[in-house]
């Protein structure tokens, strides 16, 4: 029967065995090779699992830090942004005096006032304008908008970029002495005195007209006229040109509205014109200047009216023709001084050419006209003042004494009349002709 008792050939189990125990004992040991690093560096499964839920944790940790430092950041900027905006309006485009939160550096060095007539980031050039106050304003504008609205525009974009080209790599790296804003595919330079009137240009050649223009005045259109004409923008503001053209041409033979002389070719009221160069030769007088300014005006019923806006042509057509409605007047005077004077085949009664020529004097001397009744002076106002002055003269003839007095002087005296209103000359007057009999009534 065999015994329950271990055999004392059997090795004695071990209390407590480890993996190396465990492989020496085992009776394949011999056919591998026991790589004992391994055992040194592969971890438990239970150390490898508490080492990747450690590893997670850490990652989630930064993950979070990161994510709450750039919510902080993002939080930062837009309290930073919103107070830029209240203190400058600065998603306001098109205002004056906006300005940046961009900080400064190579490629944004602009020492003036910022104007964004749109985005700035839908921007591709920026026109940098120098006033003659030395002001200097930077337009954010389009390319493609100037170079179609402008064929000036599109000239100055050519010839900019022949001196600074659209891809030259170093085109940032030059600077202008002025103002310090880049040059190249970034700026163009104008020169221009009216900055605020070109602004309004701009914005209308961008779609974003600013809504006063409806109602702008007629300074303002004669400003965007010039502005016009300087830069060929006529087909641009078309639209614009008939609202203003509606409201003030009706009002262009009123005094204040003289300057249709120079905006009347950039509307294209020529045909208008000719009727308001026949008014200001009419109320215009001669021309004066101003000795601190060098400026040039003339004075139409006692208003100065500055002709510095007005083209030669104009100006000389109106001066010409005032000429000749002042010498017309003026020659009536003198002549009929001399007629008086001689007092021949005119009345054989010597009491009535006494009253006539005696009263033609008085007239004369009264309204201060006598040097020029003697060829010793000349008339320096308007023509129609000088017409109204000879209208008033108190030539008197016969009749006024005699009622039934019927002499040349009576027929002269009508005459008289009808040439000081239509402001003809008497040279070509036979005055012993037709009209002046002594039975003229």
């Amino acid at each position: 029967m065999a015994s329950s008792t271990p055999s004392n050939t059997e090795a004695p189990m071990k209390s407590s065995m480890t993996l190396e125990d465990i492989i020496e004992d085992s009776p394949d040991a011999s056919e591998f090779e026991y790589d004992r690093s391994f055992m040194v560096s592969t971890p438990s499964p239970l150390d490898a699992e508490s080492e990747a839920d450690e590893e997670t944790a850490v990652k989630a940790g930064a993950d979070m830090m990161e994510q709450s430092a750039v919510e902080a950041l993002v939080e930062a900027g837009f309290d930073i942004l919103e107070e830029a905006k209240v203190k400058a309006d600065i998603d306001m485009p098109g205002k004056i005096n906006v300005v940046s939160t961009i900080p400064l550096d190579k490629y944004n060095k602009f020492r003036g006032e910022r104007v964004y007539v749109i985005e700035e980031w839908k921007s591709d050039i920026i026109l940098c304008m120098h006033g003659l106050d030395e002001r200097i304003i930077y337009f954010f504008v389009s390319r493609d908008v100037l170079w179609l609205s402008s064929p000036v525009m599109r000239r100055l974009l050519v010839s900019h970029a022949q001196e600074y080209p659209f891809d030259a790599e170093d085109d940032m790296e030059k600077t202008c002495m002025t103002c310090e804003c880049p040059e190249g595919s970034r700026a163009m330079h104008l020169d221009n005195e009216d900055p605020e009137i070109f602004l309004k240009l701009l914005q209308i050649v961008h779609h974003k007209p600013d809504a006063g223009l409806l109602d702008a005045n007629f300074d303002t259109i004669i400003r965007i006229a010039i502005n016009c004409k300087k830069y060929e923008l006529h087909q641009a503001i078309l639209p614009w040109e008939q609202i203003w053209v509606g409201k003030y041409l009706k009002h262009i033979l009123e005094p204040g509205y003289e300057n249709w002389l120079c905006i009347g070719e950039v509307f294209d009221v020529e045909d208008k014109l000719t009727e308001l160069i026949d008014a200001l030769a009419e109320e215009c007088s001669i021309t004066y200047e101003y000795q601190s300014s060098g400026r040039v005006y003339v004075l139409r019923y006692e208003m100065k009216v500055f002709v510095d806006l007005w083209p030669i042509k104009y100006l000389d057509r109106v001066l010409t023709e005032r000429a000749v409605r002042v010498q017309r007047l003026t020659n009536t005077i003198k002549e009929l001084n001399n007629i008086l004077q001689s007092s021949q085949n005119i009345c054989s009664q010597e009491a009535c050419k006494n009253l006539s020529y005696g009263s033609l004097v008085l007239s004369i001397k009264t309204a201060g006209l006598w040097e020029i009744a003697e060829s010793r002076g000349s008339w320096h106002g308007s023509a129609i003042e000088l017409s109204n002055i000879m209208s008033r003269f108190n030539f008197m003839t016969g009749r006024n004494l005699w009622p039934n007095h019927k002499c040349h002087f009576v027929a002269l005296k009508e005459k008289f009349k009808a040439y000081t209103r239509e402001g003809y000359n008497f040279y070509s007057v036979d005055w012993s002709g037709f009209g002046l009999s002594e039975d003229s009534e």
